[in-house]
Formats: structure tokens, sequence, C-alpha cells
């Protein structure tokens, strides 16, 4: 057991265990005495010792904080009148609906840089272009669907009275070539 590295901690006491890891060892290992260095989780499970726990680490319930209170935005009348849409103040007026109160986002006030603002009209203003474009190219598809329909029932009820007369013919032959086969297998006579 010189020089191969450590012995095992235990002694011989896990010799006769075998292999933790289902690998059997080579017989020239055996002959040697030497066997491998057992991990901390294998003499735990040998010497029944329990994992240690530092108490700093263990929860002791739930951590209460106090909700925080903001401030309500207040937007001078002179400034309510100079900006822009109908929506004024659409965050302020949503929160008077009786819905429950807003989140942590919503209750902080948000002052933008003027960058900022353009930005974010810009691509209000891109989105409401967006979903016009889609609301008009779903109205122009309904209109296709109807209109498809339509030349299919019309295309259906003049054609109805042909293929009538071709499934008659079909099922005629069907019914013929039925006949023969029975007449052939000897069932009619």
């Amino acid at each position: 057991a010189e020089g191969h590295g450590a012995v095992a901690a235990a002694g011989d006491e896990g010799a006769d265990e075998g292999d933790p890891y289902g690998e059997d060892e080579d017989d020239d290992k055996v002959s040697d005495g030497w066997m491998a260095v057992r991990n901390t989780s294998e003499l735990r499970h040998a010497h029944s010792v329990a994992v240690p726990t530092n108490q700093d680490s263990i929860y002791k319930g739930p951590v209460e904080r106090a909700p925080r209170a903001f401030a309500a935005l207040r937007v001078p009348k002179k400034l309510q009148g100079a900006l822009p849409f109908a929506s004024k103040l659409q965050n302020q007026i949503a929160g008077k609906k009786g819905g429950k109160k807003g989140t942590y986002a919503k209750a902080r006030a948000v002052v933008r840089d003027p960058g900022e603002r353009k930005r974010a009209t810009l691509l209000q203003a891109m989105a409401t272009i967006g979903n016009q474009k889609k609301e008009k190219a779903a109205a122009a598809n309904a209109e296709r669907i109807a209109k498809k329909a339509k030349e299919d029932e019309r295309r259906a009820k003049k054609f109805k009275p042909l293929k009538d007369m071709e499934r008659k013919r079909k099922y005629r032959e069907m019914g013929k070539e039925e006949a023969k086969r029975r007449k052939a297998a000897g069932f009619d006579s």
C-alpha cells in the first residue's frame, strides 16, 4: 500500500463491501492490497453520521417586508392640456375603475427624457399601424373566404346533376362486376 496514494480511512471495514460504483476491481489490485479511498458520503453512510447543517443556512420562516408606498404622480393641469391623444393620464384613470391596485412598476413615477419620449411615441405609433394592418388583412381574408365559399356553392349546384349521373354510372358498373364475380364463384344459381 506504500506509494499507491492514500489508504482507506476506515481500514479494512469496507473491504468486504466491494466497489460502491458496481465496477469489479482487477485481481492484481486486490492481490497488492490496494484499496481506493472512500469519499465523505460513503464514510458518513458507513458510520451512520448525519450531514452537518449550518444553522445560518436554515430558513426560519417567510421574510416579511413592509409594502413600499409611492406618492401619486401629479400632472399639472397646464401640462395635461398640452399632452397628446385622448387617453391622457390613462394609468390613473385605469386605477380608479375598481380594479386591484397596480404593481410596483405601475405605481412608480417614470420621468423620461425627451429622446425616450420620442422613441416611446414612435413605437406606440408603429404598433398602432401594425394592429390596423392586421385588422385590415383579417377583414380582407374573411371577405375572400366568404367569396370562395359562395363560388364553391355555386359550382357545386351547377355540377350536381353531372356528379349524380357519374355516381349512378359508377355504382351500376360496380354492381355488374359484383354480379359477374358471384356468378363465376357459383353463388348465384
